[in-house]
């Protein structure tokens, strides 16, 4: 008899099963090492579907013996236990209205805009642990844009008394994890697996899902692995159009991405959640050479979309011995003001490309006598330079794009904008890295160093608008999203292979300042700031003579947490491979052997990547005094 193809999973599909079931049956634990059958747990005669959500790696002989009756996987998933919640760790007031709407939600999918730097992080964190104690979901699945991002949410996590794996690459997390942080290239090329894992009740959080749109292959995995889920929670620090890719879960008017809930820049100002920003421009005559011609103009002569992208080029070429270094120099002058107060605060200076970055380091270096951090995408240890930076006290750090999107550095208080691209949503980027609170005075402004192109100013300026006009209802306040054709516009155009360009100077002269809306003399902004924080008020209450905004440092600090079970299980990890090797210099038996063995007496046969801290823990001590009796006369191997 021939088998309906409906019923028959995919090759495919049949190894991301028998991977997540770690090659035993999902019914009775037996191993499968004489084959195995891709069994419905809903039965197929039951309308039961062909797909991850209901599939199972089953031995032979459950398969069989199941019939046409219901059988869940066995044994049933139960929530890790919670852990504490940091002290002194509390929602804010908008954060507060924010988790009960999530949780009161009663469609699958929910989209939370948040002003870059007004904490979306925490309040996502605490509708998991809800929702977790409430026993709607059993994990979760974090998707960021990167993997830096990703080990940012475990942190954050473990603040909130959860365990969540960084960028997981198995296809089970350990029993004691709530769940697992991971990036959207590994949804791409994990989609069936991690639909496997979403039979257990799972809440996905999707950080910054506007990447979704820049593929529809991206799009379509994010779909086929978590169908499944119970729940989506999509959180956006900046607003964003369908541009004909719908986003998954997003609600669309007239092409623009509709929030459920929206806590705009405006607000988080007015709140002291966030700090303002002063853009300082510069502007002068600027002489480049365009196709064999010179041309020669400043940022107020209209030019074509090309001259123009020229111009701007221009104005940040690390080899002009003027320009991006007196902006750099100006911005570090700033920085050591800022640090008489602000004693780690630190400068950012976002480059276009990885040859730029370094050119411009060169000069940052030569500004301040130190070399800068220079994070760039073709360095192995990006990451790791990116949280040394923010832990430490360096007072710059050079990066392409990745610390231009949901990085958190608190200190950083200085920016250099570098790099020619502008589009609304990455000026919004970029600035919001310089507008987080939790780190220095709370009421003092950050400032942005920039030519005056004609669109960035412009990207300013609806910035300083919306924070003006700032409506009273924060659920009205919804970032504008560019008009149509923006980004197209504000994106510099390559230059094609039969045309030339070269830049030839920059005589930059620092034009103006835009602080709290309003158009000052650049020396006067950082006066209005200073006077502003030595009165204990906003900038707004020197120039506008408006209720002041600023509050008073928090005083303590709560205490430190212990630290992360991921990292204590990548640390342990780390001594499991140490201390085999040295048993199998001391009694020549394979590593492989070493590990089952152990992993049998006190994993329960799961493997080292799958065992939690405890049982990797328990290994490790047994390893140890392993290795002590077979340092004795006569020892020998774990038959001994």
């Amino acid at each position: 008899m021939t088998l309906d193809p409906s019923r028959r999973f995919s090759p495919a599909q049949r190894t991301a099963l028998y991977l997540h079931a770690d090659g035993r049956c999902e019914h009775c634990g037996r191993d499968l090492d004489g084959g195995f059958d891709a069994d419905h747990l809903i039965p197929h005669s039951r309308a039961g579907r062909t797909d991850m959500a209901n599939g199972a790696a089953s031995c032979p002989h459950c398969n069989r013996s199941r019939k046409d009756k219901f059988m869940l996987t066995a044994p049933t998933r139960h929530p890790a236990p919670l852990g504490p919640v940091e002290a002194g760790l509390s929602l804010r007031a908008w954060q507060q209205r924010a988790v009960p709407e999530i949780l009161a939600h009663d469609e699958r999918s929910f989209l939370l805009h948040v002003a870059p730097g007004g904490g979306k992080t925490i309040p996502a964190l605490f509708v998991v642990r809800h929702l977790i104690e409430r026993g709607e979901i059993v994990r979760v699945v974090v998707v960021a844009p990167t993997a830096n991002l990703a080990r940012q949410w475990a942190a954050t996590a473990h603040r909130v008394g959860l365990n969540v794996t960084p960028n997981w690459e198995g296809q089970r997390e350990p029993r004691d994890m709530h769940g697992i942080a991971i990036t959207y290239q590994r949804v791409r090329h994990g989609a069936l697996a991690l639909a496997a894992g979403c039979r257990a009740a799972t809440l996905v959080i999707a950080d910054e899902p506007h990447h979704l749109g820049a593929d529809r292959s991206w799009a379509a995995a994010f779909e086929q692995a978590f169908a499944g889920a119970a729940r989506w929670v999509l959180l956006s620090g900046t607003p964003f159009r369908s541009d004909g890719r719908p986003i998954p879960g997003v609600r669309y008017e007239d092409g623009e991405a509709r929030s459920d809930f929206t806590y705009g820049y405006a607000q988080a100002i007015a709140d002291s959640v966030c700090r303002r920003v002063s853009f300082n421009f510069y502007d002068g005559q600027l002489r480049w050479v365009s196709d064999g011609r010179r041309v020669e103009a400043d940022f107020t002569l209209a030019l074509a979309r090309r001259e123009a992208s020229r111009r701007l080029r221009t104005a940040l070429t690390p080899e002009l011995s003027d320009g991006l270094r007196r902006m750099i120099a100006d911005a570090y002058a700033q920085l050591k003001e800022v640090r008489e107060e602000h004693r780690d605060a630190g400068m950012l200076v976002v480059c276009e490309s990885i040859d730029h970055a370094h050119a411009t380091a060169r000069i940052a270096e030569e500004v301040i006598g130190q070399p800068p951090v220079l994070v760039t995408s073709d360095d192995p240890d990006a990451t790791g330079h990116i949280e040394r930076f923010r832990a430490g006290s360096d007072p710059c750090i050079v990066a392409v794009n990745l610390v231009s999107e949901g990085v958190d550095i608190p200190r950083l208080r200085i920016g250099v904008y570098a790099t020619p691209k502008k589009t609304p949503m990455l000026f919004r980027q970029i600035v919001g890295r310089f507008v987080r609170t939790g780190s220095g005075p709370g009421n003092e402004c950050s400032h942005l160093f920039l030519p005056r192109d004609p669109e960035l100013h412009r990207l300013a300026v609806e910035i300083e608008q919306e924070i003006a006009h700032r409506l009273p209802d924060p659920e009205d306040l919804i970032g504008p999203g560019g008009h149509d054709g923006a980004d197209q516009e504000a994106t510099a155009p390559p230059d094609e292979p039969h045309t030339t360009f070269h830049p030839l100077a920059f005589e930059p002269q620092r034009r103006d300042a835009l602080l709290s809306g309003t158009v000052v003399p650049p020396d006067e902004a950082a006066w209005i700031d200073r006077l502003a924080h030595k009165r204990g008020v906003s900038p707004d209450e020197i120039l506008r003579r408006l209720d002041a905004t600023g509050i008073a440092a928090t005083e303590g600090s709560p205490e430190r947490p212990a630290r992360p079970a991921y990292e204590l299980a990548e640390e342990l990890r780390r001594r499991r491979r140490k201390l085999v090797g040295r048993l199998h210099g001391l009694t020549r038996e394979g590593h492989a052997e070493i590990n089952i063995h152990v992993n049998k007496l006190t994993a329960a046969g799961r493997s080292v990547r799958q065992a939690t801290v405890e049982e990797l823990r328990a290994g490790n001590d047994l390893l140890e005094r392993r290795i002590e009796r077979s340092q004795r006369p006569r020892s020998g191997g774990f038959g001994s």
